[in-house]
């Protein structure tokens, strides 16, 4: 399966054509085929059948969540799960919606045999129903590149790691140049960008479910009372960047993460 087929359909304006034709042919472990939940006798780690490698909780930023509520597809379910934590502040900001102190904390810190058995850090778009991510095409780099094991060896880790540095570097570019456009200052964005990578939290921060609302108020910048059409237009003004925008985007960096998936692809897959 290439890239474009496995990823939002916003990104084909924006990423690399030649990176999106990748078919990456990874057989071994699939997000429908879960290897480690077959207690397979070479593998020393195993996952929770119902679980998967599920027990991650992602960052959506802002132009993806918009995506999310914009799709016809998405159900009536899934998109009322985020509509529900836009509204109550259930740790989500203009940057987007993230997983909170307490989990972000707990999965740092975490023991290797807890990954893919904790069934309280479950992703909430996870369909225990149907065991399957509810919100696949809009899953975010960490998830679109997690490969437990791969077809084409230290080969292929190699290529999937690089992949997540150059999507996850498109994915923050995009989310801060919606903020840009938005009107938000440096700061004001450096402020909301604390609530990610936490390390470590208070008491208080770890039993905490929401953000307070005078506290969420001030990270908003006026767009508090309609946040909801916020990430709707957060996504299309990502959908009307002209290439000379995301140009801009990628600058040199993003060239040389460019590079390098392309130079780690080489002899792993086909085009």
């Amino acid at each position: 399966m290439k890239l474009m087929d496995q990823l939002a359909p916003l990104y084909q304006g924006i990423l690399n054509s030649k990176i999106l034709k990748i078919d990456p042919n990874e057989t071994k472990a699939t997000c429908n085929d879960c290897l480690r939940s077959k207690k397979c006798s070479n593998l020393k780690e195993y996952f929770r059948a119902d679980l998967k490698c599920c027990t991650y909780q992602p960052f959506l930023p802002n132009f993806i969540i918009g995506a999310i509520l914009s799709d016809p597809e998405i159900t009536v379910g899934t998109k009322k799960l985020i509509t529900d934590r836009i509204e109550k502040d259930q740790f989500v900001l203009p940057i987007g919606l993230f997983p909170s102190f307490s989990f972000q904390v707990e999965f740092t810190n975490r023991d290797l045999h807890q990954f893919g058995q904790t069934e309280s850090w479950l992703c909430p778009f996870f369909n225990k129903a149907e065991n399957k991510c509810n919100i696949w095409r809009y899953r975010g780099s960490v998830c679109t590149s997690y490969y437990c094991e791969s077809n084409h060896g230290a080969k292929g880790k190699k290529f999937w790691k690089n992949f997540e540095s150059y999507f996850s570097y498109f994915e923050w570019g995009l989310m801060e140049e919606v903020l840009v456009y938005k009107d938000f200052s440096p700061r004001q964005i450096s402020d909301q960008l604390q609530f990610l990578g936490v390390r470590e939290a208070t008491e208080k921060e770890m039993a905490m479910q929401v953000i307070p609302q005078a506290a969420a108020q001030k990270y908003w910048n006026g767009y508090y009372e309609d946040k909801v059409q916020f990430f709707k237009d957060s996504y299309q003004f990502v959908l009307a960047l002209k290439r000379k925008n995301i140009n801009e985007i990628k600058g040199s960096q993003g060239t040389t993460l460019e590079a390098d998936v392309m130079k780690s692809f080489t002899g792993i897959g086909k085009l």
